[in-house]
């Protein structure tokens, strides 16, 4: 069985090598979360960054997966971004919860893995994260009416928009954490409800914030 895997870790379009990633997996996640940030929204709001901390500890932690898991990874590569791994700046994960955490890989496609991991949510951070979102949310909705109403366009609309859409994400993200993990809650499934229909109405036509 494998006591050790070689595996590369996308970022953006940058791959870094493991178990030898040194400083690079750092350089690679700072280049990538300067594309996707959003004037006025704070990266713990914006679902597109990877928090550096997260993700040099979940990158750490795969070294110590299961012999069988080690030997699966081996050779082949994972997305940090835009996979179930919990590394998001806006998920409401912390980053000492990545000491111990086991990877889930779901399918095998090509190269590539699709994966998640056990690391617990915070419901507290989920919850605060959620109201925050959602008023932050309605803050942008009401400027993009106002750019809309002023008929400016271009980069200004554009960029309204980016900020909604990111934080209808967010509180999409956030809400459905707690809907998960208290499904009784009634106050939460409605929350999780409008969070859904806000990230559906908001998506940009690209399906992401860029």
């Amino acid at each position: 069985m494998a006591t050790e895997a070689h595996v590369w870790l996308t970022v953006g379009d940058q791959k870094v090598s493991l178990p030898q990633a040194g400083s690079s997996l750092g350089s690679a996640i700072a280049a990538h979360n300067a594309r996707p940030r959003i004037a006025d929204v704070p990266d713990t709001l914006n679902p597109a960054v990877i928090d550096p901390a997260k993700a040099e500890r979940f990158a750490a932690g795969l070294s110590r997966q299961a012999p069988d898991t080690l030997a699966r990874m081996d050779g082949h590569e994972l997305m940090l971004n835009g996979q179930d791994y919990g590394i998001g700046a806006a998920e409401p994960t912390r980053p000492e919860e990545f000491g111990t955490f086991t990877l889930v890989i779901d399918e095998v496609q090509g190269r590539n893995l699709v994966a998640h991991t056990t690391v617990p949510t915070d419901i507290a951070l989920a919850r605060a994260r959620a109201k925050e979102a959602e008023a932050a949310l309605r803050t942008a909705e009401a400027a993009v009416r106002e750019v809309e109403a002023a008929n400016v366009g271009g980069e200004k609309l554009s960029n309204a928009r980016r900020r909604r859409a990111a934080l209808a994400l967010a509180w999409r993200t956030n809400a459905g954490a707690v809907a998960k993990a208290v499904p009784t809650d009634a106050a939460a499934k409605s929350s999780f409800d409008a969070a859904q229909k806000a990230a559906r109405d908001y998506m940009m036509p690209a399906g992401g914030l860029l």
